[in-house]
């Protein structure tokens, strides 16, 4: 299936060459190229995709046996194959740029490849390495970089043929194994230096792969097996090298072999070896369960660490985000990377300089003689010493920073780390502050694995059940991967369901407690935890921080100024110390564990309260006014980003101006708010937010037109999914308020809600009434938006009732004034409507065009609903041409985008399309699979027009495959549910298609009248039109009737010949 079209700057190409020949483009599989030579002139072109070749050089290169015409020809062949795989797998995208003499990759498409990102990676970390080897390591990245480097590379491609390409090919390994080798050398060293002898023991292992013949792996590999006690298996390496020196070398054992082999007789005599210096780390805390994630920022760290412009660093962020647990980590994988080792030091409750430096003489061993100046006795220890001295929970943030300031000075080499509540405020200083785990991945992000990991598995029965998995999901978005309140919510499913914990941390994060013993006192809850923080806020910054909790979404810079009065420096400073977390950008928010302690721990008077939220509402007004008014027609992706950005502080504001009775600021909110749901079709979203709303008024005349409007928007939202409950009663309130109050523009728009109420209920001809009337008045009080409202529903409605022509004026004039308005969501509605009239006619080229243009403007709107909804309108268009496989890549597109956002009415009108192309190419089985699903979907969201699209095909698919009694119950239903909603078309293709059951039995006496009725009916598909002229064509019996028969007329014949069928 190919992929929809998609710009150049858009495109990901991910090449994998070790070990594979795979690539795959926006994460799908290339289609598999069937040629070898393309294949290896893809993979060149990716592997030296920074160079412009030439056609000629290219051709010498492949085909060097060949004359240079039938080389370039060659050449043309294979990039052609390669441009057809390409093609199969995404529409319309050039990865090449070329003319008639060069080749090169498009610059605009994304190029990884493994073996180029391995290369520049492993480069980078060697460079690193050789110049500052004694002060620490990347390890981390080291590691990540090595497993990505299995097997060789490209290694099923070989062109005996072709000599310039082998030889480039075999320059390419060797070098990628040089690479190699350097790096599990330094890793080898590594696991050593540490007595980590079974990873030590894979790397000796997977470099002799590479390099058989260098002793000195060898006789390491040796000693290695004899740490872990395997003589026997050393012995056996020590024979096994020595045969392959000799055999393929024709060299004796040399030096370090012989004195690995002295080693092994010596432990097969003793059982004893020679051990090693190790180093081992002390006054390391103990954990009851593995590290989890933080990959970045352990590879932050690690580049901080061994840069030596930097000397001091600080971990900060709130109790329980994890900096104690990360700094452990860190200090374990950086263990034997400095040459006078890394220290972990705890100095929680140190508040003097002396007490301080003691502590961590203590900490260092006994290699100090103690006197009584403790700080001079550290200066003397760390002097000229490279060494990561980690200093974990800081107390008091001025006494680190003084200690911090005195010890780098007389230890360039070394560093420190602190783990703290605050950064220390020093020059040069690197600040990581800590936000939650990764939640995006679901069940396999790093917030959930830190969940699954304290379970314990045979005592939970409930962890089978696929909602149990769910709820842990739920749980770490709620509580936004905070580590401690992850940690403490697993605990508790020992003795609670998680399904309990989960709805009681919707109320509040209090429940998050333990009394395990093994657990710190300050991590036992999460108001503990949190504590400490609090403790070292001065009573200005925890005004300041209260304040700031207003705010219901990521605040700006200028909201916080002017809502609570707080400047851009207190906001750095708050996000350094991760009571709040930056994006980059702009904007500033909360951590939810963060801001439910700061709520609890805090108050305002009342009169404090009243003043704070009234500039919070004010602010939010007048954002939302200024989004609406200067964000439009062009730019109103600006206006939905924009207003999604403050929604729930526009809510909050309104709440505010219902409870201070300001009901012209309220009205002046609902427009704005509506054209945000309208716009982007959130439907139930926009229900949920206006009857919150609604639910705040008291019942009075002073507002009464808000209350007016509300239930008119809540109801014509509820029209759009389906939900018509006291519909016509709710927008009479609307539209009678309006009346009442004179205003005109909300009586337009009532008659408007009205109107396509009775459009969607498929009664058009009161459609049509309403809109006109609205039309009329629009036009009266010079309102353009609803006049192009009335000309959209006009139209509608008339295509509905069988009239494409008028319906086609109205909605050109509609298209005129969208696109005076810059109203582009309905003028994509409204190129929709008109590519389905062309469809009525045939015009299928016609049609396309209108779609594409309709599916430009809706995507760049990201508009889903109305997308899923033309793309399925494009699957009907290519389907009607016969064009089979891009009917059903649109078709399916559409469903995944209907599942995706949960319109169910979208996704049965796109199922049943599937199957009427399976009926189109004669897989009846499949046809009736898909539309059973269709019908069973639209029956339970009570959709008319999916239930008609269901049966239709229903009809014909059961005819075909023999099951005369079933097509005959569809035909019946759809007949009669057709002529009931004035849907003609979908009356006139079950006119046709029960004409084909009555032949199909041998009943075909007087059905030509019937069709020729269907033949020349403007409410039917030019399709359908031509379906009944097939039909009639084949019958026997063409005699017509004096008088054409009405529609009522050709319903009671159909229903009473369907009727005597057996």
């Amino acid at each position: 299936m190919t992929l929809k079209q998609i710009e150049s700057h858009e495109l990901t190409l991910k090449a994998n060459f070790f070990g594979d020949f795979s690539i795959s483009i926006n994460g799908y599989p290339l289609v598999e190229i069937s040629s070898q030579k393309a294949r290896g002139l893809f993979a060149y072109l990716l592997l030296e995709k920074n160079q412009l070749k030439t056609r000629s050089s290219l051709a010498s290169i492949f085909w060097p046996d060949v004359p240079d015409q039938t080389a370039l020809h060659n050449l043309r062949q294979a990039l052609t194959t390669i441009k057809k795989a390409i093609s199969e797998t995404i529409e319309d995208v050039e990865i090449f740029s070329s003319d008639r003499d060069t080749l090169a990759l498009n610059e605009n498409v994304a190029i990884q490849v493994d073996i180029l990102a391995f290369e520049n990676k492993i480069q980078f970390l060697l460079d690193h390495h050789n110049g500052r080897s004694a002060c620490g390591f990347p390890i981390y990245q080291l590691k990540k970089t090595m497993s990505f480097a299995n097997g060789e590379i490209l290694p099923l491609l070989t062109f005996p043929d072709s000599d310039l390409f082998e030889d480039w090919l075999i320059l390419k390994r060797e070098k990628i194994n040089r690479l190699k080798v350097s790096g599990y050398s330094i890793l080898l060293k590594y696991y050593e230096s540490r007595g980590e002898w079974v990873q030590a023991r894979k790397i000796a292992e997977d470099l002799l792969t590479i390099a058989p013949w260098d002793e000195d792996i060898h006789a390491r590999l040796i000693r290695i097996l004899l740490q872990s006690s395997l003589a026997n298996v050393a012995l056996s390496h020590y024979h096994s090298a020595v045969r392959y020196l000799k055999s393929s070398l024709d060299l004796e054992p040399g030096l370090l072999l012989q004195n690995a082999y002295s080693d092994i007789q010596k432990f097969l005599s003793s059982g004893k070896i020679q051990k090693p210096w190790i180093s081992i780390l002390k006054n390391l805390p103990g954990y009851a369960t593995p590290f989890v994630g933080r990959e970045n920022e352990i590879m932050v760290l690690e580049n901080w660490i061994t840069n030596p412009e930097y000397k001091v660093i600080t971990i900060t962020g709130p109790g329980g985000s994890g900096k104690t647990r990360l700094a452990v980590e860190l200090v374990n994988l950086q263990n034997a990377l400095f040459k006078d080792g890394v220290y972990f030091v705890s100095i929680a409750g140190c508040f003097t300089l002396e007490h301080l430096a003691s502590t961590i003489l203590i900490a260092l061993g006994n290699s100090i003689e103690h006197t009584s100046n403790s700080m001079q006795e550290l200066s003397d220890w760390i002097l000229n010493r490279s060494a990561l001295l980690v200093l974990d929970n800081v107390e008091d943030v001025e006494i680190s920073a003084l200690l911090a300031k005195q010890l780098t000075e007389v230890a360039p080499d070394s560093v420190l780390l602190f783990t703290s509540y605050s950064f220390l405020n020093l020059v040069g200083e690197k600040v990581l502050a800590l936000s939650g785990l990764s939640t995006r991945e679901g069940e396999q992000s790093d917030a959930a694995k830190l969940f699954y990991s304290h379970l314990q598995v045979e005592s939970l029965p409930e962890i089978s059940n696929p909602d149990f998995s769910t709820n842990v999901i739920k749980i770490c978005d709620l509580v936004e991967g905070f580590p401690l309140a992850i940690d403490l919510a697993a605990c508790q499913t020992k003795w609670i369901p998680v399904e309990e914990i989960l709805i009681g941390l919707q109320e509040s994060i209090k429940i998050l407690s333990s009394n395990s013993i093994n657990l710190p006192e300050r991590h036992r809850s999460i108001q503990a935890s949190f504590e400490n923080v609090w403790r070292h806020l001065s009573t200005q910054e925890r005004l300041f921080i209260f304040r700031l909790t207003i705010f219901e979404n990521p605040f700006t810079v200028q909201a916080a100024r002017v809502v609570c009065e707080i400047t851009d420096s207190v906001l750095e400073d708050f996000s350094r110390r991760a009571l709040l977390i930056w994006d980059g950008q702009s904007h500033y928010r909360f951590h939810r564990v963060v801001k439910q302690n700061i709520r609890e721990r805090y108050t305002l008077s009342e009169d404090e309260q009243k003043t704070l939220a009234e500039r919070h509402a004010v602010w939010f007004y007048q954002q939302s006014l200024y989004f609406y008014t200067e964000f439009k027609g062009n730019f109103a992706i600006s206006f939905h980003k924009g207003f999604e950005s403050i929604l729930s502080d526009i809510e909050m504001a309104i709440h505010w101006f219902i409870q201070s009775e300001k009901w012209k600021l309220v009205e002046d909110l609902i427009t704005p708010l509506n054209n945000y749901f309208e716009n982007l079709s959130l439907y139930r979203e926009g229900i949920k937010t206006f009857e919150n709303l609604l639910a705040k008024f008291s019942e009075n005349d002073q507002n009464v037109i808000c209350r007016a409007k509300l239930v008119c928007r809540i109801t014509l939202f509820g029209i759009n999914i389906q939900q018509y409950e006291k519909a016509v009663e709710s927008m009479y309130f609307g539209l009678d308020t309006a009346r009442k109050f004179g205003l005109q523009d909300e009586e337009a728009f009532c008659l408007n809600a009205l109107a396509t109420h009775a459009k969607i209920c498929k009664n058009s001809s009161t459609s049509i009434s309403f809109a006109l009337e609205a039309l009329e008045l629009s036009r009266l009080i010079q309102n353009n938006e609803e006049e192009s409202h009335s000309l959209y529903n006009l139209g509608y409605a008339r295509l509905n009732l069988g009239d494409p022509s008028t319906a086609e004026e109205n909605l050109l004039d509609c298209r005129v004034l969208c696109e005076k308005l810059e109203n582009w969501r309905r003028l994509s509605k409204v190129l929709n409507v008109l590519a389905d009239i062309a469809c009525y006619r045939g015009d299928y080229n016609l049609a396309l065009n209108y779609y594409q243009e309709a599916l430009i403007n809706v995507r760049s709107n990201q508009n889903y609903y109305s997308e899923s909804l033309i793309l399925n309108n494009v699957g009907t268009a290519y389907l009607e041409l016969k064009n089979y496989p891009k009917a059903i890549d649109y078709f399916t597109n559409s469903v995944e985008l209907c599942r995706q956002i949960g319109d169910r009415e979208g996704e049965s009108i796109a199922l049943s399309n599937l199957g009427e192309t399976a009926a189109y190419q004669n897989d009846f089985e499949n046809a009736i699979l898909y539309n059973e699903q269709a019908l069973a979907i639209s029956e339970e969201i009570e959709s008319d027009w999916g239930i008609l699209s269901a049966r239709i095909v229903l009809a014909e698919a059961y005819r075909e495959s023999g099951n005369l009694q079933s097509a005959k119950s569809e035909l019946l239903l759809l007949l009669q549910k057709a002529m009931a909603l004035e849907a003609m078309n979908f009356f006139h293709r079950g006119v046709v298609e029960t004409c084909r059951l009555l032949i199909h039995v041998g009943n075909q006496k007087g059905l030509a009248p019937v069709l020729e009725v269907t033949m020349t009916a403007e409410g039917a598909e030019e399709s359908t039109r031509q379906k009944a002229k097939t039909t009639r064509d084949k019958l026997t019996d063409k005699m017509t009737g004096k008088q054409q028969l009405d529609i009522q007329s050709i319903y009671s014949i159909l229903k009473e010949r369907l009727n005597q069928i057996p």
